[in-house]
């Protein structure tokens, strides 16, 4: 097994990927930007990629690279964060690409994302379909994996990416965690029929591929694979989080062409502006999301373990445990 490095450790995917490491007996060195994440974590280094000058010793020694760090998609017009996030997820990413090849390390595995592929995606696209991304995020993940792609072909480099579906799991900071806390809640209501379909992945499934590719004895020069699991309606997503609450399922309905029509029609009014991320969340709520995973089961023999009913009982029970934690810290 190859000395690995894995950034972003501190983070969602990368304690998963250093959980699954672990198990393995891998030698390992971490980083991330939490201070706090060096009680737990191997060989910690706490630094901002972004900031860090030189990255050699982060590398040195190391055989392989999962690079897990970036900045994570938030709503947002301000230039400021087009610029963050270019600056995470593309010009950190190829100098430590850069300063990986000078250090001698044969594999780089980066984790990209299936919004490459942009809002109007085709079905299913697999890894060759067009990719026209629709925000700053999703330009500057697609950015970054160009920069792997120059660099791999001057340099040699060995370049693995994946891009993954939606996660979820314990410790999901995004769009699952927070659907999950609308219904608990009492805050949820149906828009439209919920038969679309969405493509999901628990974390842990996730971490097990990025750490199959890791292992790969002879990896290709420069190859992209979609990470996912099956897909889900809508409505089967929401009912199993339901169940995994143990709370009646949400009853109160919308109908969806009605209300995109006027949010369409109120896009040139004075509160246009304001109701513009609204409208970009219905259509991102109400298309499909599929994509074609065949590739990454066929090189890796890659099959998810996690159902979606599992999955959301334990991500569930890890919000409430942790919302009573911090009612605790809180009173204390």
């Amino acid at each position: 097994m190859p000395n690995i490095l894995v950034t972003g450790a501190s983070g969602f995917l990368g304690r998963q990927i250093v959980k699954v490491l672990r198990e393995q007996q891998a030698i390992l060195r971490t980083c991330g930007r939490s201070p706090r994440a060096s009680q737990d974590l191997p060989d910690y280094h706490a630094m901002d990629l972004t900031r860090s000058e030189d990255l050699s010793p982060l590398v040195r020694g190391m055989d392989c690279v999962i690079h897990a760090a970036g900045k994570a998609h938030v709503n947002s017009s301000d230039p400021r964060t087009r610029q963050s996030f270019f600056e995470t997820n593309c010009d950190a990413v190829q100098r430590l690409a850069r300063t990986a090849v000078r250090e001698g390390v044969r594999h780089f595995v980066h984790i990209s994302s299936v919004s490459v592929y942009g809002m109007n995606h085709v079905m299913s696209p697999g890894e060759d379909s067009l990719c026209r991304p629709s925000d700053a995020y999703a330009a500057s993940k697609l950015a970054g994996e160009n920069q792997l792609r120059q660099i791999s072909d001057e340099l040699g480099l060995r370049v693995t990416i994946l891009r993954p579906v939606t996660l979820y799991g314990q410790g999901d900071p995004g769009n699952i965690a927070r659907l999950i806390r609308m219904i608990d809640r009492g805050h949820f209501f149906w828009i439209g029929r919920g038969d679309n379909r969405k493509s999901l992945i628990h974390s842990s499934d996730a971490a097990r591929a990025c750490v199959m590719a890791a292992n790969c004895s002879n990896p290709p020069r420069c190859q992209v694979y979609n990470l996912g699991s099956q897909s889900y309606s809508i409505r089967e997503i929401v009912e199993a989080m339901a169940n995994a609450l143990q709370t009646p399922l949400p009853w109160f309905r919308v109908p969806a062409t009605p209300l995109q029509i006027s949010l369409r029609l109120a896009a040139n009014s004075p509160l246009g502006r304001w109701l513009a991320p609204w409208n970009g969340m219905l259509e991102k709520w109400l298309r499909d999301d599929m994509f074609d995973c065949e590739k990454i089961t066929n090189h890796f023999k890659f099959m998810p373990r996690i159902s979606l009913a599992e999955g959301l009982r334990e991500q569930v029970e890890w919000q409430r445990q942790n919302l009573q934690q911090e009612a605790a810290a809180r009173a204390a």
